[in-house]
């Protein structure tokens, strides 16, 4: 038996997650690659996919940017519940701190605001990143950059746990 979250229930009110507007092209392309518009070749449907992802990317690099007068968009946490993706908001923030995460998140309209606040930063942050390797690869396909981003991001964390796995012979 399976069972979900239900994605209606997850905020007590409505949030808005906003994103720097600099980053639209990055986010374009990884919905809609070198097209104009959604293809069968996208590989993200919609933004709210593409900012969990980033903010995935973000908690994974950990690079978390504050907002400094940067131009918004706007989305609404209702669009990434009918995504089922609302629970993403609170999973980022816990994730922030491994070793004591703050289920305090999960109470209030306040702590709420909260969430949605570190949520944006792990995904401007995420965001930036994206934006960095999108302006120095070649690659002509969203699959093919995030399969690469992937794989680099794994690459560096196979390298810091074989770091980690040496223990020093002091006796």
């Amino acid at each position: 038996m399976t069972t979900s979250i239900n994605q209606k229930s997850l905020f007590s009110g409505s949030h808005i997650v906003r994103w720097p507007e600099k980053y639209k092209p990055v986010v374009d392309y990884l919905i809609n690659g070198i097209e104009v518009v959604k293809n069968e070749n996208s590989l993200f449907e919609y933004n709210v996919n593409v900012l969990c992802f980033a903010a995935g990317i973000g908690i994974r690099t950990s690079k978390r940017i504050p907002f400094t007068g940067e131009k918004l968009l706007e989305i609404h946490t209702d669009t990434f519940n009918n995504n089922e993706l609302g629970v993403w908001i609170f999973l980022i923030s816990l994730m922030m701190d491994m070793e004591n995460p703050d289920i305090e998140l999960l109470r209030n309209s306040e702590s709420e605001n909260n969430a949605v606040k570190i949520f944006q930063e792990f995904a401007f942050g995420g965001l930036h990143y994206l934006n960095e390797r999108f302006s120095n690869e070649s690659i002509h396909t969203p699959y093919f950059f995030v399969q690469k981003i992937i794989g680099d991001l794994n690459d560096i964390s196979k390298d810091v746990s074989v770091i980690n796995d040496i223990e020093p012979n002091i006796w």
